[in-house]
């Protein structure tokens, strides 16, 4: 465990905290962790882990101004997706994974290609609908994070994997909250 990866975790944690509470500044904390885990994962070959935090990166910026463009104007309302969206965007990460795993595997040293993929894609989709203050954002992210502390634990980073473990549970409080202080409301 490398004092970066302690640094990353931490400023992850920090980022999870705020996001539940919807407090802005968590899109600051989410920047800099992934800045840290971009380093850390393409250094043990998760390349397609390392694409995700510059995603994230930009995201966070993203982030930032749209909820303080909803908090601005008051409006930090949780949205229940459209389900023809929510469709619509599962089977587009489904087939951006298949095309990015295939990628991986036959044109990288990616440790594991597929997986690798496959959580990659679907935490963009979760990250954009935590952005637009989606509900279903949290749902993919237990998902996610479960799959995530499996593949950390298998490539040794037990720190990450205990982050990834603590996400699970954050993002099942998030749930809550987000349920509890705002009623979804439909935007078909």
């Amino acid at each position: 465990m490398s004092v970066l990866e302690w640094l990353a975790v931490l400023t992850s944690l920090l980022g999870i905290v705020f996001s539940t509470r919807q407090r802005r500044i968590c899109w600051l904390f989410y920047g800099i962790s992934s800045l840290l885990y971009g380093k850390i994962f393409f250094s043990i070959k998760l390349y397609a882990d390392f694409l995700l935090q510059i995603f994230f990166f930009f995201s966070s910026i993203y982030g930032w101004f749209h909820w303080h463009h909803q908090q601005k104007s008051n409006a930090m309302t949780v949205i229940a997706i459209p389900y023809k969206w929510l469709l619509r965007d599962v089977l587009v990460a489904g087939v951006i994974s298949a095309l990015f795993g295939f990628y991986l595997k036959n044109y990288t040293d990616d440790a594991f290609p597929w997986l690798d993929a496959v959580l990659s894609c679907y935490s963009v989709v979760a990250q954009f609908w935590a952005a637009r203050l989606y509900k279903a954002n949290w749902y993919l992210w237990i998902i996610v994070d479960f799959f995530y502390t499996a593949l950390f634990c298998y490539r040794g980073l037990w720190l990450t994997a205990a982050l990834y473990s603590v996400f699970m549970v954050m993002a099942m409080i998030g749930l809550k909250k987000w349920q509890n202080e705002n009623s979804a409301v439909a935007c078909d």
